[in-house]
């Protein structure tokens, strides 16, 4: 009954009690199980591997962190394989709890394990093809789209240099200064690309900063201007002063203030029979 029970689909199958002396199972030889851990030694803080991701870099993380620290020569690679499955979870805990009891010898055939494992996680290797694939965008600044060109080199080992310099030069965007400058002057190595890169990168971000600025420059001298025109007096009118032919007045004349000329005004009676006589 319990074998029919068990062969039932979507049933969990039933708790398996451990013997009495599972506690001693591990996946290590005796002369790996039997090496004593260094007092007050702490495993250091790792990302934890769940069996998603890259495995070689879950291997490589954690082998500069374990030899970053003081370890005794004669249990280093004992250590090294004890706290290994301290760095896993999910899946791949369980993978490392189900490996056959004192199948390991070596820190080598552990990680030789776990590579062979979790190879379908594995990231493909890039080539440098891709990297004509990476094109600058028409609002991508320069600083973004280096950027992106080195990360992707990088993952590319087998690229050669003038492949590298052909496809940061195709990936430009063709009316941009770099791309002119590559053109005419023509580079041998990625360290003159990237020189030349940068130095646009700064003209670039310069320009853009400066006509960030201008507006408030631009509002800055709309107010001082404002400002000046309100602390200018007003101009008045010259006033004129006028000289009659009333009584105490034997000129005849209008004048206007100082710097202005004398006009004509009306003329008395008695001036008027002198000029005719």
């Amino acid at each position: 009954m319990q074998s029919m029970v068990e062969r039932l689909p979507g049933v969990a199958p039933p708790i398996q009690r451990s013997n009495s002396d599972s506690y001693a199972d591990t996946p290590f030889v005796e002369e790996i199980a039997s090496v004593e851990m260094p007092r007050n030694f702490s495993f250091p803080s790792i990302k934890m591997y769940d069996g998603i991701g890259e495995p070689d870099d879950h291997i490589a993380q954690y082998k500069k962190r374990m030899l970053a620290v003081a370890l005794p020569k004669e249990s280093r690679e004992a250590t090294m394989c004890k706290g290994f499955g301290s760095t896993l979870i999910g899946h791949a805990l369980q993978w490392y709890i189900n490996l056959p009891t004192r199948s390991i010898s070596s820190y080598a055939g552990l990680s030789d394990k776990y590579v062979e494992q979790f190879a379908s996680s594995r990231s493909l290797e890039k080539t440098s093809d891709g990297l004509y694939e990476i094109l600058q965008h028409r609002v991508e600044p320069l600083r973004d789209y280096i950027a992106l060109f080195n990360q992707e080199k990088v993952v590319a080992p087998e690229c050669s240099i003038p492949t590298a310099i052909s496809a940061v030069k195709r990936g430009l965007l063709p009316d941009g200064g770099l791309y002119k400058e590559l053109t005419m002057y023509p580079c041998k190595t990625m360290e003159d690309v990237l020189s030349r890169a940068w130095a646009q990168v700064k003209w670039e971000e310069d320009v853009a900063s400066r006509a960030k600025a201008q507006p408030n420059q631009d509002q800055r001298s709309a107010r001082s201007d404002r400002g000046d025109r309100e602390e200018d007096p007003p101009r008045k009118d010259p006033k004129t002063l006028v000289v009659g032919t009333g009584a105490g007045s034997s000129t005849g004349l209008k004048r206007r203030k100082k710097g202005c000329r004398y006009l004509p005004g009306p003329i008395s009676p008695i001036s008027q029979y002198q000029h005719q006589n």
